[in-house]
């Protein structure tokens, strides 16, 4: 209802509009109207017209003209035959598949004989005095026949070796040899850990008694306790012989295969870590005496977190006379006054002899905190330890403690694992690529390289997010280096122990949970933090240039540049030249033989990024090249770089690219389809070079060619 008001200021009311009001929406109306009928006129013509050229294009499909130009469309572009490939070009994909997605297969074809030839120490014909040795095995009938040579002369040229071992692998019932054991250098922890001499060991007759050795792999046990005894003297621990090499092949049956490829199985030939050898070892572990412990944490701002962490120990740990040493570089009043409280009510608690907060303003310095904290410690053994950690393990410091207390030891580290479950840090190898966790964010309960992050093990490095070390051992290498402000302190400290002498151990075997980088963030996700970390490297490795791309503890056979641990192979990398003639016939047929079907995708094109500043600089193409609507077993690849009247061809094997079967769920036979190309910048000249893939079809013979819109730029 509408209110109005007269000039005489009555109220009235009002329930229609007035007649002017009318006549315009009866306009509008009108209007409107006639637009639809308009409209629905012009879909009824297009429908009609829609409906002609339908009938025109199926009398055109059947014609021969069509059937003889159906590859072109009205661009140029060539399509595809979408016929299934034949036999002998699956058989030989299926193959390929099998052979790229493992790297062992690469390692066997390209890289095996190479390691014959510079690690068996003797030449194919030569002859070796195999009588100065036993050589046992689990089965003697998985033995190389090569391996009784080769340990005779290892003997034969190393007087002071006694025992001798070598890697292994696994053959399955088709004869199908896989999962490479690539095995550490002899060191004592990691011999403590586990038998991982593995499943063939040798042995100099002189040394040992026939009685003690025939048949010694009945009774592990045994083995395990007479390499214990030789190894572990009033001298130190005795040499022992290793061999790079694979000269056991151990049998597995497809079932085993199975569980191990999904690491949740045990390889058969890891032993000497069950409880059951507890008791053998016990007599050389040699645990030294716990005694008063400092424990260093940084914190800033993070009361809560702190809480946490010092509440699961005080709940789990069950040692006197712990002081704890809290250093904070700059917390706002608040949490200031949250950390004191927090302090006030610890220092109830009977275990905890002393509490010191030192709280000063400053930039963030790792190495300096830890340094700070350090200073003030009076304990006989200091665990620095991240504030984002806590405890789930009652066992866990006096493990660390009585291991850090043994001569010789330098850094003791701890598993730590994401609050999921998911691994986070079993230690740290050097690799190509500068320090890195292996194995980081694999599953709490798997069981990953012969059983690598279960037992303790000497290592080039441990965290800082949880290392305990002698306090005078700290304090005699310098304690850590606070040129290192974030990154690599702990590594740089390791390194200095191992040059004093000592040697850090990495106990898998005792775990704790840590949220990484919760208080900095995380370094790679930060163009600025990944620029000063690259920096930090490179200060590392001009320290320590005998460690620059280099581990000792780490098995030379393994990837250098991966996280996994994987055979170091890569794939075959073939090129030809091609010049004047041959290239105007190239440039001719990728004009004419354009495939629209072809999908070429570069990820990364140019310099490859170093890690290090002595590495010569290598180029890297790096990308994927499928045929759409197409069975991409057909196709034999090739990358081709071109430039002024210059080009050069690669033969690319393929990728093997798993992840493509989520992204193209409908596409067919594509996990070949990446390719990972390094060309040798010498042999390129100046200039931005065109890349392009070209497909040949195995069963027509059809070319086929993809562009793509970056250069590879040479010089500029």
């Amino acid at each position: 209802m509408h209110v109005r008001y007269g000039h005489s200021g009555r109220q009235r009311e009002d329930d229609s509009m007035t007649s002017y009001e009318e006549k315009r929406y009866e306009a509008l109306y009108r209007e409107e109207k006639e637009k639809y009928i308009r409209l629905a006129g012009e879909l009824a013509a297009l429908e009609e017209k829609n409906s002609l050229m339908k009938w025109r294009l199926g009398r055109l499909e059947g014609s021969r003209l069509f059937n003889f130009l159906r590859s072109f469309s009205r661009k140029g572009f060539v399509r595809p035959l979408t016929d299934p490939a034949g036999d002998e070009s699956l058989k030989a994909y299926n193959e390929n598949i099998e052979l790229f997605k493992e790297p062992y297969p690469l390692w066997i074809r390209d890289k095996e004989r190479e390691a014959f030839e510079k690690y068996s120490g003797l030449d194919e014909a030569e002859e070796a005095d195999t009588d100065i040795m036993w050589l046992e095995a689990e089965d003697k009938d998985c033995v190389d026949e090569r391996a009784y040579k080769i340990a005779a002369k290892y003997f034969e040229t190393h007087p002071e070796a006694d025992i001798w071992y070598a890697d292994e692998d696994m053959v399955t019932e088709e004869g199908e040899r896989c999962f490479p054991w690539f095995k550490q250098e002899p060191y004592p922890e990691s011999l403590l850990g586990c038998y991982y001499y593995g499943s063939m060991t040798a042995f100099r007759r002189e040394a040992f008694a026939e009685e003690e050795i025939k048949d010694i792999y009945k009774n592990k046990k045994k083995l395990y306790e007479l390499v214990l005894k030789k190894s572990f003297t009033e001298d130190g621990f005795r040499k022992t012989g290793h061999t790079p090499l694979v000269l056991y092949h151990g049998k597995i049956s497809n079932e085993q295969k199975k569980l191990y490829a999904l690491d949740t199985g045990i390889a058969p030939c890891v032993f000497g870590y069950e409880p059951e050898y507890d008791g053998i070892k016990a007599a050389y572990e040699k645990a030294g005496k716990s005694g008063n412990l400092s424990i260093v944490i940084p914190s800033k701002d993070h009361p809560a977190m702190l809480a946490r962490c010092l509440k699961s120990l005080t709940d789990t740990v069950k040692l006197s006379d712990i002081e704890l040493i809290i250093v904070d570089n700059g917390s706002d009043e608040k949490n200031r006054k949250a950390y004191e409280e927090l302090f006030e009510r610890l220092r109830k608690n009977k275990h905890i002899g002393n509490i010191e907060y030192l709280h000063k303003e400053a930039e963030f310095n790792f190495a300096r905190m830890c340094n700070r904290g350090a200073k003030r410690a009076r304990g006989e053994y200091i665990l620095f330890l991240n504030d984002d950690t806590y405890f789930t393990d009652a066992s866990v410091l006096k493990i660390l403690m009585e291991q850090a207390a043994i001569e010789g030891i330098g850094a003791v580290g701890a598993k730590l694992l994401y609050p999921d479950g998911r691994l986070q840090h079993a230690g740290i190898s050097n690799l190509e690529t500068g320090p890195a966790h292996k194995l980081c964010g694999i599953g709490g309960d798997e069981h990953p390289y012969f059983n690598f992050a279960m037992t303790k093990m000497n290592m080039i490095g441990v965290t800082a997010a949880c290392l305990m070390i002698k306090n005078s051992r700290f304090t005699g290498v310098g304690g850590f280096d606070e040129s290192f402000r974030v990154a690599y302190n702990d590594v740089d400290l390791c390194m200095r122990l191992i040059e004093a002498g000592y040697r850090n151990v990495q106990r898998n075997d005792v775990s704790l949970i840590h949220d990484e980088s919760v208080s900095r963030g995380n370094d790679l996700l930060d163009t600025e933090k990944w620029n000063r970390l690259a920096e930090e490297r490179e200060r590392l490795y001009d320290k320590h240039r005998q460690y620059a791309g280099r581990d000792p503890y780490y098995p030379q056979h393994l990837r250098k540049d991966d996280p996994r641990f994987a055979a170091q192979a890569y794939n075959r990398q073939e090129s030809r030249d091609y010049r004047d003639r041959e290239y105007e016939e190239f440039k001719g047929n990728i004009a004419l033989r354009k495939c629209h079907s072809l999908k070429l995708n570069i990820d990364e094109c140019g310099i490859q990024k170093k890690f290090r500043r002595d590495e010569e600089e290598s180029l890297l193409i790096k990308g994927w090249a499928y045929m759409e609507g197409a069975d991409n077993a057909r196709y034999a690849k090739r990358l081709i770089l071109s430039k002024d009247k210059d080009m050069r061809a690669y033969d690319l094997e393929g990728q093997y690219l798993p992840e493509l079967k989520y992204v193209f769920p409908d596409e067919k036979n594509i996990l070949l389809s990446g390719f990972s190309l390094r060309p040798d910048k010498d042999s390129l000249s100046e200039g931005a070079w065109y890349i392009a893939v070209e497909f040949k079809d195995k069963e027509t013979g059809s070319v086929y060619y993809a562009e793509s819109e970056k250069t590879l730029s040479i010089g500029q």
